[in-house]
């Protein structure tokens, strides 16, 4: 399958064994949404999972570190063990930052009162990739 996205547009192209090629193509209804919609989309297709994910919270900057260095200490990430310095009061002003920001958020899924992952999304501000995250 081959995906295709274009403001406002994503397509699945399918390319079929009988060579004939199936399209299906979701159209946005050009609303913009926070970041409390991921939320309400990953609690509707976690079902049975007893992780709760959840956007981040400034308490959360302590147990994000910790967790972040955890992760980078797997040699499976950008950063390589111990090369990124964030302090727990930096952690909590860039979660209060991101958190004021409309195309961006920090998602954490806790597990039994555990921060167990974490997403940044970091959106841009110019009308063509608003709907666009890294």
């Amino acid at each position: 399958m081959v995906e295709v996205a274009v403001p406002g547009q994503r397509w699945e192209i399918e390319f079929m064994e009988d060579g004939t090629v199936e399209i299906e193509k979701i159209v946005s209804d050009g609303d913009y949404y926070d970041g409390k919609e991921i939320e309400t989309l990953l609690k509707e297709f976690l079902g049975g999972i007893k992780m709760y994910i959840r956007t981040a919270e400034s308490d959360d900057a302590k147990q994000l570190v910790k967790l972040i260095k955890q992760i980078e200490n797997s040699n499976f990430m950008l950063f390589e063990p111990g090369e990124r310095k964030t302090t727990v009061d930096q952690q909590r002003k860039r979660i209060e930052a991101m958190s004021e920001e409309e195309t961006s958020t920090i998602l954490v899924a806790e597990e039994n009162g555990l921060l167990v992952g974490y997403l940044f999304a970091v959106g841009g501000n110019l009308v063509r990739v608003k709907h666009a995250v890294y």
